[in-house]
Order: C-alpha cells, then structure tokens, then sequence
C-alpha cells in the first residue's frame, strides 16, 4: 500500500489518465491513478463475449497512428504494435460503388474518388488536404484559441478561409466545399459515427480533419494493449496504480485542491496537482461540492449536455468466415480496415437523426463495421474471425413505445445482420458462431463516463467545442480550484484515441509549475493526411 502523499493525483485510468500520469510520472513527480474499476484502462477494453479465443475491441476500436505518446514514450518498446492496411477505409453504396481511401497511395485514392464524384470535388478535396488539414491536426496538441486566432502560420487569404470554415456547421461545411451527395454523406457519416452530428455551428473543423484520413490502425491483440502499454511506461517511471477506488470527495481548502477521499475511507494527499479524467458534473458537483465553485461553473455543470444522437449501440458476432462483399463491390472492400454501409445520402443520414430524436432505432441499419481478421490474425483463428457493427441509437433506455434496449436488442441484431448481408452475402445465419449486443445502457452501467453509452463524454453542441469545451473556464485544463485540473474527453480536443486531453494538460500542469518539461515540442508523425502535395 503506498503512503498518502503524493505530488499529483489522478482520477481515472483511461488512455488519458494514463498519458497524463506518464508524462507527469517521467518529469520526477510522485503519481498516483485511482481508478474506479477492477482493470485500468477506461474504454479500452477487449474481450472474449462471444466464443473463446474471439477477442472483440467493446467501445475503441481504432487508433490514430501519430500522436504524442508514440514518440514520447516509445510505446512499441512496452509492447504497442499498430496494424495497418493497405485499404483504410470504404463507403459501400447500394448502387454498387464505393469510395476508397487507400493508406499509403494517395494517387490510387484520388483516382478511384475520381471515378465515382468527379474531378471537381476530388480536386477540392485535394486542396483541403495540403491546404490546412496539418493546421487542424496540429491545433488538436494545443489549448483551444478563439476561432478569429486559429492558422497561425498560414497566409493571410487562407487563414481567413480557414476561420470562416471552422465556424461553421458540419451540413454548411461540406455544401460549400462539394456537390456530390456521395462525398458528402462520405464524410458526414464517418465524422458523425466518430462523435458529431452535422448540424451544429462551429464545428467545421471537425468536418474538415475527417475530410482526410488520419491513417487508422488497430492495435495487435486487441485495443486493452493500448492502456498496458501506456501503464507499462507509467509504472517503469515509478507510477501507481490503485483499482477499486470509488473517488468520493476531491478535498479543497483554501481555494485549492489538496487531495482526495475514497468511498472507504482512505485519504490521499496531493502535494501539486489533482486532475480528472470523469465528466464535469461527476468532477465537480459530486466530487468538489457546490460549496467550493463559482456560480457559473455550477450552472454550467448543470446544462451540460450529452450527444443525444451519438450513443453507441455495438452489435459483436464471431463468424466462421470474413465479409465476402465481391459478388456486388469491388474486392478491396474485402481488405478494408474499416467498412461504411447502410447510409446511402444525407438524405437518409437526416432520417436517421430523425428517427433517433423520436426514441426510435432507425428501421434501416446504418454505420460503421468491421472485421479485424482482416488486418490481425490474433483477433480470432482459423474459422474464427470477430464482427463489430456500430449502430448510432438514442442516449436513454426509455425508447418509444415504452420500450428498453433490453426489450429490443436481439430483434435488431437480426435486422442488422440482414442489412449486412445485403453487402456481404456470405454472411448467412449459419457461419454465426456467438453474438452479443451491447447497449447504450450496458455501457453506462459498465463505464459511468459514458454517459447515455455516448462515446465522446458530452457533445459537440451546445457551445461545447473547441475553446468551449467543456466550458470556457476551463478549457485551458485548470479550473477555478486552484491545482485541479482536467484531462478527459470533455476537453478540447474532445474523444477518440489521439491523446489530445491528456497531453495537453501535462503541457498545463508544467507550466503551472514552472517546470521544464522532459519531452520535446510536438511533430506530427507518420502520415495524418492522404496527400501528395506539400505543404
């Protein structure tokens, strides 16, 4: 048991937490994580659910291949391997065309866009990509500056461009840049399935980096390889970790957080720093106490809000064979990391948010899926191969009718395996294995983070963006209470396995406490965007 006095305490063993407590841990400081459940790691999970030996990625599937963490903890000496394919991603139309990025080949992607939307958009798209997409990407390793101070660096003409798209709504963005409705629901989807609805003002950035494609893998054995390795590093630096530890009072004398109480009882002090990786509410309503906040802070908590649109409903089988999507599409689909189908417009996109404001599932399965066979043996074996199919739901178990997720859930499994094999129609009924489905409510029950089972900890509306998140009193990582800070996805740059909150509130605390940081300034690595064309 280590003793109660630490120099930084942190709430939650996400990715986040953990790259926080790396960072932290490195620079010489004396951390420790608590974490609420049996397994660090957050929503990193993979798990045998349907028969042994299928290992099945629950809530993060991919990962971006750069971010700070792989250069600056050498997370492939502690066991991280990233698995890439050739194909990255393709959108299967009904009408028997698709549109295919390719990881390494932009040429052999612009083409094949080409093909199908036309050289205007593709062009477009092109000049997005070496235009200012790196801007984006770059401002995500960063605190959030006010829209009309974004691109520094850029020329004066685009700069301005560049602020007026990120300004924007998701729906304003891609009418002003394209005319193909393919592209455009291209794009749509695939931001939407990451987090955001496409309605929201100011949210353009968030359109323009999934315009691109920041080079997705998966991670060998499973995405829980991804929290090991990161504790790995963590615990090498002298790091501990502490499971089963309900946080249920962060201490605060004097204006400044000085520790933490646990559910049983036990107290831990924190010397420097206390940060969180749980939600606003959580953090400060429940854990600090109204007593300490300012009034706004309170009434912010209080309206925060969570992605109606986006809770996350997982449909897992394991099959006796891989998707077969030939007989209809071109047979790259069949090498695809990640598979887009059942959305065919934005037409159909704008029935689906329809249907989910109506507390209904959408009658005509649509989003993302994949099998990571495809990619990584080690998911499955020989006749053994893992299916994850996500479906976008509504973010409460009172759907209408007045039914549950509990009272549908295997009925709509059976209408999502029949759509599936209208693309890949060798997956008929008898190459199942196992199935399991896990509900919006599942993960709320599993992981209280996740809220409504919503993937992003709080939407992207409601202000809740960029300088906005989670409020703009805090989106610098501190807070109102001095030494308390937060690193989880409620922070600019929101979710998704990039790093970004966890990384940028190290860059915070250091420089709170005027300590040259150990790791160097932030480089873009690998190959964040599909484009041939320099800078």
């Amino acid at each position: 048991m280590p003793d109660g006095e630490f120099d930084g305490i942190i709430i939650g063993s996400g990715y986040n937490g953990l790259t926080l407590g790396g960072y932290m841990a490195k620079q010489g400081l004396k951390i420790l994580v608590l974490e609420r459940r049996m397994h660090y790691g957050g929503a990193t999970i993979t798990e045998e659910v349907t028969v042994p030996g299928v290992y099945h990625n629950l809530h993060a599937n991919f990962t971006w291949s750069y971010g700070p963490p792989h250069q600056d903890f050498d997370l492939h000496k502690y066991g991280l391997k990233l698995m890439y394919g050739e194909v990255e991603r393709c959108y299967l139309f009904e009408d028997g065309t698709t549109l295919t990025t390719y990881t390494d080949d932009p040429h052999k992607t612009y083409k094949q866009f080409k093909d199908v939307i036309g050289k205007a958009d593709t062009d477009t798209l092109e000049e997005i990509f070496y235009r200012y997409l790196v801007k984006v990407e770059e401002e995500f390793y960063a605190p959030p500056k006010p829209n009309e101070e974004r691109g520094g660096g850029l020329s004066d003409s685009v700069r301005r461009e560049y602020q007026r798209h990120c300004a924007m709504s998701g729906r304003d963005l891609l009418n002003d840049l394209y005319q193909s409705d393919k592209l455009k629901t291209f794009i749509a989807v695939n931001a939407c399935v990451r987090g955001n609805t496409d309605f929201y003002p100011g949210v353009g950035d968030f359109f323009l980096r999934y315009s691109a494609s920041p080079r997705l893998s998966i991670i060998r054995g499973g995405t829980s390889q991804l929290a090991h390795s990161l504790a790995a590093f963590f615990h090498a630096n002298g790091g501990i970790i502490l499971n089963a530890c309900h946080v249920e009072k962060i201490n605060v004398e004097g204006g400044r957080a000085t520790g933490v109480e646990l559910s049983d009882g036990r107290k831990f002090t924190a010397t420097q720093f206390v940060a969180s990786e749980v939600d606003p509410p959580a953090t400060f309503l429940r854990m600090v106490g109204e007593e300490h906040l300012p009034d706004i802070i309170v009434e912010r908590c209080k309206n925060w809000t969570v992605e109606q649109h986006n809770a996350l409903f997982g449909f897992h089988a394991a099959v006796s064979v891989q998707p077969d999507y030939s007989k209809k599409y071109n047979e790259e689909a069949n090498r695809a990391l990640c598979i887009f189908l059942g959305i065919d417009s934005m037409a159909e996109l704008d029935s689906h948010w329809k249907q989910i404001d109506q507390g209904k599932l959408p009658a005509r399965p649509g989003g993302d899926g994949c099998c990571h066979t495809v990619i990584d043996p080690s998911y499955g074996g020989p006749g053994k191969n893992p299916l994850l199919f996500w479906q976008a739901g509504p973010a409460t178990d009172k759907l209408a009718d007045g039914k549950t997720y509990e009272d549908i859930k295997w009925d709509y499994f059976e209408t999502v395996a029949s759509r599936w094999r209208e693309y890949a129609p060798n997956l008929t009924e008898d190459v199942y294995l196992g199935k399991y489905c896990y509900t919006p409510s599942d993960i709320e029950n599993r992981i209280i983070n996740m809220v409504g089972g919503g993937c992003r900890q709080g939407s992207y509306g409601n202000g809740q963006w960029h300088e906005g998140r989670p409020f703009p009193e805090c989106n610098s990582y501190a807070t109102p209470i001095e030494g308390l800070y937060l690193c989880g996805s409620c922070c600019h740059p929101g979710g998704s396995l990039h790093f970004g909150p966890g990384y940028n509130c190290a860059n915070k605390i250091v420089e709170d406490l005027h300590i040259e940081k150990w790791w160097p300034p932030y480089k873009i690595i690998g190959k964040p965007i599909v484009s041939s064309k320099p800078m």
